[in-house]
C-alpha cells in the first residue's frame, strides 16, 4: 500500500498556483512543506497498522531527498522516482547519473512512468531502450523495478493493457512491479496476471474517491492485485483545504492519513484472503 506523492508539475499548478520547474527556494520550500505533511500522514498510517511492511511512500529527490533518508532509517517502504516530470516520453531525472542517485537512497524500488500508446511505433522503440536501461540495472543492482502505465491508445482499457505488458516483455523490460489503471472486472485482472510473474497494484490517476473505491474493490476481488498505489486522490482535497484555511496543518494531515486508511480498509475487506480480518 503506497501513499504517493511524487507529483511536481500538477502538484506546482494545481495545489500552489505556481509553473514548474519551480523559480525560487520560496516555492521549492512550499513544495517540500507540503510534501512533509504527508509523509507525516504516512507515518501514522504506518504506526496505526502495526508498522507493517506493505505501508510505503513513492516520493521524488527533488523536493523528497530528506523525506527518502528518514524513510530508511525508519525501514520503512520506499520507491524513488526516475523520471522527469510532465514529459511526454519517458526521460531520466539526472540523465546518465540516475545510477548514483539510486544508490544514494537503496530504495525498495525505482519507480518510472510512462504513456503508452502501442500504435506509436518511433516513440515507443525510443522509451524502450531507456526502460531496459534501469529494468537491467535494477535486476543487477537486486532494486524492485516498478512501471507505472499510464494508456493512451485507442480501444479499451483492458484491451491496451494485455497488448502493452505481453509487448513490453516480450522486448526485455522485466518490472518486479506493474502500477497500472483500474480495470472493470476480477476477471480481467486473472487474465493480466497471466501475462506476467511481476505483481501487480493499482494507482489511482487522481479519479474521484468514487471511482477509485471502484477500481479498488475490483482489483482486490481478484484475488491476484497486490495492492495499491493511490495519491491525489487521498491527499489532494486536505491540502486544498488546509491551503485555504479551511483546516490545521494537524487537521490536514489527520485527514490525509484517514483517507489512506480507507483505501487500505477497502481494499483488505474485499481480498479473498482478508476478508476474516479487521485492519486497524
Amino acid at each position: 500500500y503506497l501513499l504517493p506523492f511524487d507529483h511536481r508539475s500538477s502538484f506546482a499548478k494545481t495545489l500552489l498556483g505556481f509553473e514548474y520547474p519551480v523559480s525560487s527556494k520560496s516555492e521549492a520550500k512550499k513544495m517540500t512543506t507540503l510534501k512533509r505533511m504527508i509523509f507525516s500522514a504516512a507515518r501514522k498510517a504506518r504506526r496505526k497498522l502495526g508498522e507493517r511492511e506493505s505501508v510505503g511512500i513513492l516520493v521524488e529527490e527533488e523536493f523528497g531527498s530528506g523525506i527518502l533518508r528518514e524513510a530508511r532509517l525508519l525501514g520503512m517502504t520506499r520507491a524513488v522516482t526516475v523520471e522527469k516530470s510532465g514529459r511526454p516520453l519517458f526521460e531520466f531525472q539526472y540523465g546518465k547519473a540516475f545510477v548514483k542517485h539510486l544508490e544514494k537512497y537503496d530504495p525498495t524500488f525505482a519507480k518510472v512512468l510512462i504513456r503508452y500508446d502501442h500504435s506509436d511505433k518511433k516513440a515507443n522503440a525510443i522509451q524502450n531502450a531507456r526502460l531496459k536501461k534501469i529494468s537491467n540495472f535494477c535486476k543487477r543492482h537486486k532494486i524492485g523495478f516498478m512501471l507505472e502505465v499510464l494508456l493512451e491508445g485507442k480501444g479499451s482499457r483492458f484491451a491496451q493493457m494485455k497488448r502493452m505488458i505481453s509487448s513490453l516483455e516480450a522486448e526485455g523490460v522485466k518490472p518486479s512491479v506493474w502500477k497500472l489503471e483500474g480495470l472493470d472486472q476480477a476477471s480481467q485482472w486473472r487474465t493480466i496476471k497471466e501475462l506476467t510473474k511481476a505483481d501487480l497494484i493499482i494507482l489511482g490517476r487522481g479519479k474521484s474517491k468514487r471511482e477509485v473505491e471502484a477500481w479498488v474493490h475490483t482489483a482486490a476481488k481478484s484475488g491476484v492485485v497486490r495492492g495499491f498505489a493511490i495519491g491525489r486522490t487521498v491527499f489532494f482535497p486536505p491540502l486544498k483545504a488546509y491551503l485555504a484555511k479551511k483546516l490545521t496543518r494537524p487537521q490536514a494531515i489527520e485527514r490525509i492519513k484517514e483517507n489512506y486508511l480507507h483505501f487500505v480498509r477497502l481494499f483488505e475487506s474485499h481480498t479473498p484472503s482478508h476478508k476474516t480480518k479487521n485492519v486497524g
